[in-house]
């Protein structure tokens, strides 16, 4: 017997929004959390922007990636997906070299915030570019 595999849902605008609403919710409950510790709590603000960039670069990844799903072939959602993980990888490390030279961090326990946003966006966007790429494209595009 043959394995069929089952439909998946598209991701719509809708369905992102939500899991974008409950990753974010989810990881600023972590957040708060990892505030308690002392030596990490003084470095609040630091992992707040890192949030909201990531909420915001999300969206970003989400509009762009929808409108290159639309490709007929592929050759354009594969190549604005490497770009716009390049693109993260450049802007989070200046993101953390800016703050290293203006906030001057005493310690390096600034990252452990700045870990978990970015561990838990980028298993966020993986998962809603393959869904995006399972989409049907245009036969004729």
């Amino acid at each position: 017997p043959q394995f069929k595999r089952p439909d998946h849902p598209q991701m719509t605008p809708r369905r992102f929004a939500t899991q974008l609403s409950t990753i974010s919710a989810v990881v600023a409950l972590l957040l708060l959390l990892l505030h308690q510790w002392p030596s990490v709590g003084r470095y609040q603000t630091f992992s707040w922007i890192c949030l909201s960039f990531y909420v915001l670069f999300s969206g970003v990844m989400y509009g762009m990636g929808k409108w290159a799903a639309w490709d007929a072939n592929g050759k354009l959602f594969v190549s604005t997906s490497i770009m716009l993980m390049g693109g993260k990888m450049l802007f989070s490390i200046l993101l953390v070299i800016l703050y290293c030279k203006i906030a001057q961090p005493t310690s390096r326990n600034f990252v452990w915030p700045f870990f978990l946003v970015y561990v838990s966006f980028t298993i966020f966007e993986t998962y809603f570019m393959m869904k995006l790429a399972e989409e049907k494209r245009p036969s004729n595009a």
